[in-house]
């Protein structure tokens, strides 16, 4: 029989229970503090959508970077070695730098993985430096060769998950014969139990009957359960490694394990940064001045940093 709590305390619980309620009251109304600032310093991040979700430790990286790019553009408005910039003037270099910047973007970014990097596939934009989760190392250390055994061409090949688990070879060919003629398919079983895995691979007898399963065949019912249509990564994607070792390009959120440059979550493409003249603009919008005066208060400021860096 359960213990039963005397008078005393009794007494004591109540006495505390007062202090617990507004211990956990002060903490509820610091991370609500604590929350808002965040929203509110992701809101003064040029370039980031107000909807757009971004951790707490992603919203420091890009102030600190954001930050650190508002320096050097000071800096470089009033280095000796380049020439005085007016408003006027700074179109021909905005221009050039808007420039540089897009041929950059078109050859470095994709939506879609190319290679497969672990670390680039946990990022939403393709930029972080350093992995969020223990799930990406395992990855990065993982040495995954693809298995040698698997017959077929891979371009002609779809991947298909979200199998229901009493969904059959024969059905899933039914379904995907409208597409074009199928060399062969297997519904990848348990070793042990038998049991459907979830997932299977079709190949067709032509690229274009693949590519067109690939398009028309995603989010296709099937015995109730609505598949997901991919082509193959494992012989295709160079440097692929599957879920099972931390990589791959599904997760759930609830397990902080995300991973992007798959067909459900593309890279969103990296913040814009802003140029010497749309810096100008910026600042002369918010602080209601002219630009002269903001390009002459800039260089003030870019003056006092070099002087403290050079103490």
């Amino acid at each position: 029989m359960p213990r039963r709590r005397n008078s005393e305390e009794d007494l004591d619980e109540e006495e505390d229970r007062p202090q617990r309620n507004a211990a956990n009251a002060r903490e509820r109304a610091r991370m609500r503090v604590l929350s808002r600032a965040f929203c509110r310093l992701k809101t003064t991040l040029p370039w980031v959508p107000p909807d757009t979700k971004l951790s707490k430790l992603d919203t420091l990286r890009l102030a600190t970077s954001y930050i650190a790019h508002l320096r050097r553009v000071l800096q470089g408005a009033s280095s000796p070695d380049q020439p005085s910039s007016n408003p006027l003037n700074l179109k021909e270099d905005c221009e050039e730098v808007i420039g540089d910047h897009a041929k950059l973007i078109k050859q470095c970014w994709c939506p879609r993985a190319i290679i497969y990097d672990p670390l680039k596939a946990g990022s939403i934009d393709g930029t972080d430096s350093q992995p969020h989760d223990r799930a990406i190392m395992r990855a990065q250390n993982a040495d995954y060769k693809p298995n040698k055994n698997v017959k077929g061409d891979p371009e002609c090949t779809i991947f298909v998950a979200r199998l229901h688990p009493k969904t059959t070879v024969r059905h899933l060919k039914e379904v995907f014969s409208r597409f074009g003629d199928i060399v062969r398919c297997r519904v990848v079983e348990d070793l042990v139990t038998g049991r459907s895995r979830g997932y299977a691979f079709v190949e067709f007898t032509s690229s274009t009957s693949a590519l067109m399963a690939y398009k028309r065949g995603n989010k296709t019912i099937i015995d109730g359960s609505e598949v997901f249509v991919d082509m193959e990564c494992e012989r295709l994607l160079p440097g692929w490694v599957p879920r099972r070792l931390g990589g791959g390009f599904n997760g759930k959120k609830e397990s902080g394990q995300l991973r992007f440059g798959g067909r459900e979550r593309p890279f969103r493409k990296p913040i814009k940064l802003l140029s010497k003249k749309e810096l100008i603009i910026s600042l002369s919008d918010k602080l209601y001045k002219p630009k002269d005066q903001i390009l002459k208060e800039s260089s003030v400021i870019a003056a006092r940093f070099s002087e403290i860096s050079k103490r």
